[in-house]
């Protein structure tokens, strides 16, 4: 009787575990690549060049609401809360601006809602020297309730960097663990 309780209670846990990660919109996929090969510092890069608002690019929309001169003003700030976050939480990977470190993370902002408190990214690891991509997740994040639509994308950026960098962590440390074991040879064990 106890050892059935004790499933039901893992089960449940599994269940809210789930519920939580799709209620806070706060998902990522690996789309392709393994990153076997990612660790010590990345340069990051934001872009924004093809993010839309529905089906208007961004840079319209700026331009519609007025926040153009804003939203330029606000990406040197989203740079630093990505990288800050990022680094708190992330363990084998470090990111930073400055240029030439072996690979470079190109997080490619591909929509944003009306409001600007959700986007879908794309988080592209290349080498740095060769340009081959070595890793692609994509991943959705929401967070922000008031404040302009500048100031919402920051807000989510910055909560993009920690979630991905947590994710990261845990994503280099699993395929630290199974490389790990796939080198290890059980005769000698």
């Amino acid at each position: 009787m106890n050892f059935y309780f004790t499933d039901m209670r893992r089960c449940f846990f599994a269940f809210l575990l789930i519920c939580g990660v799709s209620l806070t919109g706060r998902a990522f996929t690996v789309v392709d690549g393994d990153g076997h090969s990612l660790s010590g510092a990345a340069s990051l890069v934001l872009d924004f060049s093809g993010a839309s608002v529905g089906e208007i690019p961004l840079d319209e929309y700026l331009s519609d609401i007025g926040e153009s001169e804003d939203f330029e003003y606000e990406i040197c700030k989203y740079y630093s809360d990505f990288i800050n976050r990022f680094n708190e939480r992330s363990r084998l990977l470090m990111l930073t601006r400055t240029e030439g470190k072996p690979f470079t993370l190109t997080v490619r902002v591909m929509a944003v809602n009306q409001k600007g408190n959700e986007a879908t990214c794309e988080y592209v690891f290349s080498d740095t020297g060769s340009g081959q991509v070595l890793l692609i997740v994509s991943g959705r994040t929401r967070e922000g309730r008031i404040g302009s639509f500048s100031n919402l994308v920051g807000d989510v950026i910055r909560e993009a960097g920690g979630d991905f960098g947590s994710f990261m962590s845990r994503y280099l440390k699993n395929k630290n663990k199974s490389k790990n074991e796939k080198n290890s040879d059980p005769v000698y064990e």
